[in-house]
């Protein structure tokens, strides 16, 4: 969005000072998503994920933080059996769930032009990749005027966006926007 948005300014002759962008990867490296209905397919994609969530937490645990990380997952495991309700009457992992796939459904079908300016993207720096290239260098090949690039302790989007990994991209960011600034004052 942040691209197109820079794009649009462009074209109707305004400048713009940054494009920075957050642990993303250009729509081309995104293959078309079909939009699942939201039934048991749901569901079990949540439960999925959360019990992938729950054993890399696990495994990132020290040895004595472990039996207490277990006891307090398998209490949250009773009491939502116990409510027949899977999500303990909180909707917001679904909505977050539809707006992703949202998300993915319209980057898959965007199709980007070069930019004539220059991007500031940040990574995390822990993210595990498929294949040997990183995808996300592709934003340099569209950005005319260059690409920096800024790695980001975290394994994801959501760790990059946590304490104390946030503190870091802050710190960047800010250096950026402040350099922003400076030169669009300095712009007749």
């Amino acid at each position: 969005v942040a691209y197109e948005m820079a794009q649009q300014l462009n074209a109707a002759g305004e400048s713009v000072a940054l494009l920075a962008l957050l642990e993303t990867w250009p729509p081309q490296s995104v293959r078309s998503v079909p939009m699942f209905r939201l039934g048991r397919g749901v569901f079990l994609r949540l439960v999925v994920g959360r019990m992938l969530l729950y054993a890399r937490t696990f495994a990132r645990l020290e040895r004595a933080e472990r039996m207490e990380y277990l006891k307090t997952r398998l209490n949250v495991v009773k009491r939502t059996l116990a409510s027949r309700d899977p999500f303990r009457g909180d909707r917001s992992e679904l909505d977050r769930m539809r707006v992703s796939q949202a998300n993915m459904h319209a980057l898959s079908q965007y199709a980007p032009r070069p930019y004539p300016g220059s991007v500031v993207l940040f990574r995390a720096k822990g993210r595990r990749l498929v294949s040997r290239a990183d995808r996300r260098l592709a934003w340099g090949k569209l950005a005319l005027a260059g690409m920096q690039l800024y790695d980001i302790p975290g394994e994801d989007s959501g760790l990059m966006l946590s304490e104390p990994n946030v503190s870091i991209l802050a710190g960047r960011l800010e250096a950026h926007l402040r350099a922003s600034l400076v030169r669009a004052a300095g712009s007749p």
